[in-house]
């Protein structure tokens, strides 16, 4: 990682913020209304529930060398986002992210999700860290294609209405409290 800086992002700092969701911006190809998800959800949430940590060339902090997106909640430790540019990759950059992801969630094991279409980009750093396959979702972001997830679901299941979950405990039975998601 020679002369690579890995900052964590802070809503204050307004040209960072920017930089980092132009640079993110083609990420709509895969994600419909990615840009709108940064913008709404992410950037207001910075600090709370989401950290964003981009990694740039030391004296030009303009250049996205990388940059990485996580949602931490009680019901949720996610890499939402994971991206070094083609040519800054095999330089450490994702190691050194996967490093800070593992210790800012707390967890060994965070979910990751992955467009099929980039599976392939992705699989040998999935491998190396020990990601396992959880699930494939058709048509889950984009029409057509899957999504696949690993270590766990693309949300927890207190997130999907579908799936209530009740505690069952001596005397009587409580549903899980409503929580909002990504």
């Amino acid at each position: 990682m020679d002369n690579i800086t890995i900052q964590q992002l802070r809503k204050v700092d307004s040209d960072s913020v920017r930089m980092v969701g132009t640079s993110l911006a083609f990420l709509r190809d895969d994600y419909p209304g990615f840009g709108h998800w940064y913008n709404q959800t992410v950037v207001p949430s910075i600090g709370d529930n989401r950290m964003v940590f981009f990694a740039s060339p030391q004296g030009d902090c303009n250049r996205l060398a990388g940059a990485m997106i996580l949602k931490k909640t009680f019901y949720e430790k996610k890499i939402c986002t994971l991206y070094i540019p083609d040519d800054f990759r095999g330089r450490g950059i994702g190691t050194a992210f996967m490093k800070k992801a593992i210790i800012t969630l707390g967890d060994r094991h965070p979910v990751i999700t992955v467009s099929e279409p980039r599976v392939t980009e992705f699989d040998s750093f999935l491998q190396r860290f020990g990601f396992k396959l959880y699930d494939s979702y058709s048509g889950y972001y984009r029409s057509g294609f899957h999504e696949l997830s690993y270590n766990g679901p693309i949300e927890p299941l207190e997130c999907n209405p579908k799936k209530v979950v009740y505690y069952f405990m001596p005397g009587f039975i409580s549903q899980v409290p409503s929580v909002t998601c990504c």
